[in-house]
């Protein structure tokens, strides 16, 4: 899961989970940190005063003491939130400011690399975005969700029957959700069960770019029912 730490304030250590990521001012005990929460730990500087902005900061990787990577962020404001997310094989793929509500950094990952309807006005069109729509936290974040929050139909599962129905739902320039449409069926309860799950997902998403500009776009969500 991705870590979250306000950098002026103080953080309740005991509820992390094991090895999740800490980010910390360089001033607290990180071996004792390390020691007790596992073998993650980044380290950025003490805080400035609130109104500075620092730009292309280091952020040092340290596992079980030892400086493993540094890598470079664009941003950091002190006075923030801000959250890390990584995919599956532990790279970074998104730097989201949860104060300001701003994507401060991202990585586009070479799947998402696809042309993307565009919505303009009446018209639509497919196009190769700047940047994609994305869900806060990427993919695993959103796959995590659902995961969580989908119940099974007992019908279906009664009679053994699985699929995967694809969603499509736009995206606003607000980062909102809407026109939520079914592009395939598999089965009534589970149509109804890929829809539910769809509208309930947070309005927590990026808009894509096209030459610089948010525009309403159109992600596809896959749903897969199967009981293994």
């Amino acid at each position: 899961m991705p870590f979250i730490l306000n950098c002026q304030s103080s953080i309740v250590l005991d509820s992390l989970e094991k090895d999740t990521i800490v980010l910390v001012p360089i001033s607290l005990d990180h071996d004792s940190i390390m020691h007790k929460y596992g073998k993650h730990l980044f380290l950025i500087p003490p805080p400035p005063p609130p109104s500075v902005v620092i730009r292309d900061f280091l952020i040092k990787q340290y596992e079980f003491g030892q400086l493993v990577s540094v890598s470079k962020c664009k941003e950091y404001y002190p006075d923030s939130c801000i959250l890390y997310f990584f995919n599956e094989s532990g790279d970074t793929i998104q730097v989201y400011n949860e104060s300001r509500k701003e994507l401060i950094s991202y990585c586009i990952e070479e799947e998402d690399r696809v042309p993307v309807k565009i919505y303009s006005n009446q018209d639509s069109s497919y196009t190769f975005p700047d940047r994609p729509p994305m869900f806060k936290g990427g993919k695993k974040v959103l796959k995590n969700f659902v995961d969580q929050h989908i119940h099974y139909p007992t019908d279906a599962w009664q009679h053994d029957i699985t699929g995967m129905i694809s969603v499509s739902m736009k995206i606003d320039t607000m980062g909102h959700l809407s026109s939520y449409h079914l592009i395939n069926r598999v089965y009534p309860s589970l149509d109804a069960e890929a829809s539910r799950i769809c509208r309930i997902i947070p309005d927590t998403w990026i808009p894509a770019l096209v030459r610089g500009k948010k525009v309403e776009s159109e992600y596809i969500l896959n749903v897969n029912f199967d009981l293994r």
